[in-house]
């Protein structure tokens, strides 16, 4: 009978400390977005911006100011914050961009097609000469395979939206 007990105990106690941890990772995720959050705010606002639209990622955050049309990303990298303006006056179109790694002969026999994916971007061109700059979505050192669809789901409503205002901007021109 006591080894039951203990037995009990032991596996309570093996539950009770994940729950534990896992609480303690979701207080953390929502502590570093809210930081993030806050920095697009603050940052937004040092450039005049007012964000319509705002999207959050697992290290990053994105707010779109359809008014003056530039789009702001912030992305925590080392507790540290990089931030970006994207003016979508300079965009010539944006698309999205999938990398995998190399598929070895036979290697979609033992393996499913995403579980080769590397990231899901959404990919700037620029009108003039500036590099093209990817917005990764997804990228499988980071987050879980699982949560690909949804992020993939995302970059392509953005696409969507941020193409749409492109190609506003092009009609009034011509």
């Amino acid at each position: 009978m006591s080894t039951i007990i203990v037995a009990l105990i032991t596996v309570f106690s093996i539950i009770i400390i994940s729950l534990i941890f896992i609480y303690m990772q979701s207080q953390h995720l929502k502590k570093k977005n809210h930081k993030l959050l806050f920095g697009l705010k603050k940052l937004g606002a040092q450039h005049g911006l007012s964000f319509n639209r705002q999207e959050e990622l697992l290290n990053k955050v994105i707010g779109l100011d359809g008014l003056q049309r530039k789009l702001l990303i912030v992305e925590e990298n080392n507790d540290r914050f990089d931030w970006n303006i994207i003016d979508l006056e300079e965009v010539e179109n944006c698309t999205v961009k999938k990398v995998y790694d190399s598929i070895k002969a036979g290697g979609l026999i033992r393996k499913w097609i995403v579980e080769y994916l590397r990231t899901v971007a959404l990919r700037f061109n620029f009108k003039n000469d500036k590099p093209s700059f990817d917005l990764i979505f997804y990228k499988n050192t980071i987050n879980n395979i699982y949560d690909m669809p949804e992020l993939e789901s995302k970059a392509k409503k953005w696409q969507e939206m941020l193409s749409k205002m492109i190609t506003k901007q092009v009609e009034q021109i011509a």
